[in-house]
């Protein structure tokens, strides 16, 4: 395989050279004149030097990528390379590679001088999923740089390790060190067993100075919520960092109560558009949950945002405002909105109007059905599923569009799925 690669790179530079060679010779053969007072012309100047450091290893390594083959011997001569950029190439082709034969270069790679080096070989022996690789990942935890030890913790997770095992492991390091290396990937630790240390180290984790720990910290508790961590969502509501107030609604979204629904309304207007859009998702959420009855001091928030000038905002505006249905004036505006509105913004709300079986949603349903657009009637096709509006899909079947055609399929197919 070496030879093979070697003859490759050698092919293609006496290929180039001899390229350069010809188209010197052709035009050395023509009486170019040489400018009066300028320098000779550019094609009587000689070749440039094609020989690359490393062109030989960077090829065999891009090759053995390429097929996905491990072989031993070219990649165990390298982790000896002076350079560490071909150090590191290595270790990021074993990443790409992942062959459990690997592991004794791993090894050796653990204790390389780069820290990118170690990083890139952590990284490698996270993605090898047998348990002969968790005594490198063991090592790499320890390693004096923060970066390598957060990525051994991202293989252990992936690995299945239990969290109370890296927790010991790491032992009385000084907890912002403990924080650097567990909170990037703590959330791929929530449906293991350890829940009571998930928490206390997700908990601990939102006072880190630094705001993309505490967003770390923050996410692992949404992906898992429990309602004991409704308070800590409520509060974060007001986080300074943006990120962290869109995760703290997303938290409410899925474990929130009627007593949220006010500071998630007037978090609708965040200066930030994500943590809004996240606001408004998160109480239509409660709303739909049947954790609280629609409030009606939220309608004319909607109404509000159903103006917005950002698309986006009337977007989840449009869909939040179908857990309100049927309210006569979000029906009324979200009727205007399915009729003259951007393309998006119609189907949208004709899905909307349909999933709250409103009253308009039938009429809407018929008109969409006939437009040129065939966007809009495959949005059409689906409030039809949605309503159960048999003779309409009837028609829709019919249609010259694939797209139609397939939504049709889907909203029967959906119908027949219900109870």
């Amino acid at each position: 395989m070496r030879n093979q690669a070697r003859s490759i790179v050698l092919l293609a530079v006496i290929a180039a050279g001899l390229a350069g060679g010809c188209s010197s010779t052709s035009r050395a053969g023509k009486s170019d004149p040489v400018p009066r007072g300028g320098s000779p012309p550019a094609s009587s100047l000689p070749p440039p030097d094609v020989a690359v450091a490393g062109l030989e290893e960077t090829a065999l390594l891009l090759l053995l990528v390429d097929r996905q083959l491990y072989e031993p011997f070219s990649l165990g001569r390298l982790v000896s390379e002076p350079n560490p950029e071909r150090r590191l190439e290595l270790a990021t082709t074993l990443a790409r590679v992942p062959d459990a034969r690997s592991l004794p270069i791993l090894d050796q790679l653990a204790t390389d001088a780069d820290p990118r080096v170690r990083r890139a070989a952590a990284f490698a022996a996270g993605r090898l999923l047998v348990k002969e690789a968790l005594p490198a990942l063991d090592q790499f935890l320890l390693d004096s740089d923060d970066e390598v030890a957060a990525w051994a913790c991202h293989g252990l997770a992936r690995a299945g390790a239990s969290l109370d095992r890296v927790v010991a492991r790491l032992g009385a390091l000084p907890r912002e060190r403990r924080q650097a290396r567990l909170l990037p990937d703590l959330h791929r630790f929530a449906a293991g067993q350890g829940r009571t240390t998930f928490e206390a180290i997700a908990l601990e984790g939102l006072t880190a100075a630094d705001a993309s720990l505490r967003r770390r910290a923050l996410l692992a508790l949404v992906e898992s919520p429990r309602p004991s961590q409704r308070p800590v969502f409520s509060r974060l509501l007001g986080d300074d960092d943006a990120v962290v107030r869109a995760l703290a609604a997303a938290g409410l979204a899925r474990v929130g109560t009627a007593d949220d629904l006010e500071a998630l309304r007037a978090a609708t207007a965040d200066g930030d558009l994500g943590a809004a859009i996240q606001a408004v998702d998160a109480g239509a959420a409660i709303v739909r949950a049947g954790r609280a009855a629609p409030p009606a001091a939220w309608r004319a928030t909607l109404l509000e945002r159903l103006d917005d000038p950002r698309p986006a905002m009337r977007a989840a505006a449009t869909t939040a405002a179908a857990a309100w249905l049927l309210d006569p004036e979000l029906e009324v505006a979200l009727a205007r909105a399915a009729r003259v509105g951007l393309l998006g913004e119609r189907s949208r709300a004709l899905l909307a109007l349909a999933g709250a079986r409103a009253s308009a949603a039938g009429d809407l349903a018929v008109e969409a059905a006939g437009d040129p657009d065939p966007w809009m009637r495959a949005a059409a096709a689906r409030a039809a599923g949605s309503l159960e509006a048999l003779e309409l899909l009837e028609r829709l079947a019919a249609d010259d569009s694939a797209l139609v055609r397939e939504s049709v399929f889907a909203a029967r197919t959906e119908i027949e799925a219900r109870p």
